[in-house]
């Protein structure tokens, strides 16, 4: 009873294509490149960055020339962010103090110090860090940084060695953009330096943008020099970038596609994790969209909302767009420390783009031996813990969670409540978003944290009407270490469904959702806050061999459908018994709210002593897809 019985290979998102792209133009924006020169010549110990060339790599691939432009020590930090950061702080202080275009550092400290000038900036790492840089360096009397929750220690600390005081939100990060938004605007004297556009705040960012553009003037001036080293041409073809808010991206087009360049552009190819896939599927959804993201070790792409300037460009001027997992980016860090790049997880994000573009068949023709492609390492060395594979080829899905349970990270004997959000459920979402399962949280970062996967329901027409509603559950124990190890099956089972449920080509007319829940979580609220399905199916290996019915008024219909389902993918009978429903419990909460509940135990598995985990695993999500399938339809 192999992988092969619920999917022979991976479900991945796909990559999305714009052919209209490369006919895009970017709008006119006014040349400050001899400005921008003359400023950052002034900045202390101002360099360009390296652009690292990959020949082995570019000979693996079959295309001419692989480029890594390393942005990993950019006057001191390790990032390009301060690239635009110092240029928004100097414009934004110019305009507040009504100083000539070509004010010195020293005019900007005077001004700073004569207006009781202080900043302020919200980020997930480097973008703050640059103020806190900016700040220090103009002589500003209070930096404040806002973070979001659960922000890793290590990058909290590098903004504090800066000089700025850092204040943790509560929130993700588009919350904490919101935050610094409000405390800028309530609190005088501080000046909001962001990198992210919204409705009424827009200057700043595309100030940080036209900053940005240098990096883009470095390359062009390299790549004559290698080509003058090489004795061949190297007209850039490809430029790999990864993206959070979209502003690096909106200032590649701004300057490869600008209307005045007579030169044939570039593709423009956008990466992003796939927990925080937002400029892929706005592209796909044609709109600018906000999503709920899941943690990831690319911690400074974990973006849920475009910028509001740099939406209109990507839209209309982004070539290709792909997401990848944190352990692709961990092999292309490891990749270009073999070859002198010190990358963390942003920085790797682009190579890992390149050879996700390049492995996929679909994509052939797009490389080929004239390609130049540079990709752009937007951030130097930083701790990050390792990740687990989530392509399901080296680890299937329960045995991945065993391993996760087993680390250092979560000792023996751990309790899931006692930690805000576990390892394993940042994994399962991972694993999700990595086959184009949607998910978002209720209550991140806190005891009461659960994991929601959404699986739309397709084929909803007028004449065929809106399918039945399904909603599994898996509830996290909260005592023995055994009781969690059984509890992977159930939550590996039910993922493994939905995964396939989404990859099916019937697909489903209905909707399924999996909500995995921690036992002292207010289910009422979670409920809630997923509508009301037809019908609810707690997903519990604990549970026995059995299936349990608790039964709503005279429906049976439910009863009768999970049973003829598991019988139809198992080729057999489960007994099935009635279930009384632990007041508070998930199954009270559905039997309160007049939804029809039902237990999904091992249906008979683990009964002989050669049954792998992996096999209970499979089994379980065979009937659980069937049940889907059969119900929802």
């Amino acid at each position: 009873m192999g992988i092969e019985a619920i999917e022979k290979r991976p479900t991945r998102r796909s990559i999305y294509h714009n052919p209209s792209a490369k006919s895009y133009q970017a709008p006119f924006t006014k040349d400050h490149s001899v400005a921008l020169q003359s400023f950052y010549a002034s900045l202390p110990d101002y360099a360009p960055t390296r652009l690292v060339p990959l020949p082995s790599l570019a000979a693996e691939l079959g295309v001419r020339s692989i480029y890594i432009k390393a942005e990993t020590s950019r006057l001191g930090l390790p990032s390009f962010k301060l690239l635009g950061a110092s240029w928004a702080v100097r414009q934004a202080i110019i305009q507040f103090a009504k100083l000539p275009l070509s004010s010195s550092l020293d005019d900007l400290r005077a001004a700073v110090k004569q207006h009781r000038i202080k900043l302020c900036a919200a980020t997930d790492g480097n973008h703050g860090r640059s103020v806190a840089f900016m700040g220090r360096l103009l002589h500003v009397q209070e930096v404040k940084v806002f973070v979001p929750r659960g922000l890793d220690e290590k990058i909290i600390a590098s903004i504090v060695d800066e000089g700025a005081d850092v204040v943790i939100a509560d929130g993700d990060y588009d919350f904490t953009v919101k935050t610094s938004h409000r405390f800028a605007e309530e609190t005088e004297g501080f000046m909001l330096i962001e990198a992210v556009a919204y409705e009424g705040y827009e200057d700043i960012p595309r100030w940080a943008v036209e900053g940005y553009t240098t990096m883009f003037r470095e390359i062009d001036a390299q790549l004559l020099i290698h080509a003058k080293l090489q004795k061949k041409e190297q007209h850039l073809s490809m430029v790999i970038a990864p993206v959070g808010v979209g502003s690096l991206s909106q200032a590649i087009l701004s300057y490869y596609k600008a209307p005045y360049k007579k030169c044939v552009p570039p593709l423009v190819v956008a990466v992003e994790p796939d927990t925080a896939a937002t400029l892929h599927r706005s592209l796909k959804a044609e709109e600018s969209l906000s999503i709920s993201t899941s943690p990831t070790i690319m911690a400074g792409l974990e973006c849920g909302t475009l910028s509001s300037i740099a939406w209109p460009l990507l839209k209309d001027g982004v070539d290709i767009s792909t997401t990848i997992s944190d352990w692709e980016c961990h092999q292309a860090i490891e990749y270009m420390k073999q070859h002198g790049v010190g990358a963390g997880p942003c920085g790797g994000a682009a190579l890992a783009g390149l050879r996700r573009l390049a492995s996929d068949p679909a994509n052939k023709g797009i490389l080929n031996r004239d390609s130049v492609v540079v990709c752009l390492c937007t951030e130097g060395t930083r701790p990050y813990t390792l990740p687990t594979p989530v392509d399901g080829e080296q680890l299937s899905l329960v045995n991945a969670l065993m391993v996760l349970h087993m680390t250092p990270s979560i000792q023996p004997g751990w309790s899931m409540e006692k930690i805000p959000v576990s390892a394993v459920l940042n994994y399962v979402a991972q694993w999700l978003e990595y086959r184009d399962v949607d998910v978002s949280w209720v209550d991140y970062g806190t005891p009461n944290a659960a994991l929601i996967a959404k699986l739309p329901g397709v084929y909803e027409t007028e004449s065929s009407g809106k399918g039945k509603s399904l909603l599994l559950i898996c509830e996290i124990p909260s005592t023995t270490d055994r009781e969690a190890l059984e509890f992977y099956t159930s939550l590996s089972a039910a993922a493994l469904a939905v995964a396939q449920l989404k990859a099916s080509s019937e697909g489903t007319r209905g909707d399924v959702k999996l909500a995995v829940i921690p036992s002292v979580a207010n289910f009422e609220s979670v409920f809630h806050s997923l509508g009301n399905p037809s019908a609810g199916l707690l997903v519990d290996t604990t549970a026995g061999l059995d299936i349990f019915t608790v039964r709503v008024g005279t429906n049976f219909e439910f009863s009768r459908a999970v049973k003829q389902s598991v019988r139809s993918a198992l080729g057999r009978d489960v007994v099935m018994r009635q279930a009384v429903p632990i007041p508070g419990s998930a199954l009270e909460v559905l039997r309160r709210n007049n939804v029809h509940a039902m237990v999904l135990g091992l249906l008979g598995g683990k009964l002989v002593d050669d049954q792998s985990d992996e096999e209970t695993e499979h089994m379980m999500a065979r009937a659980l897809i069937q049940i889907g399938k059969d119900w929802c339809c």
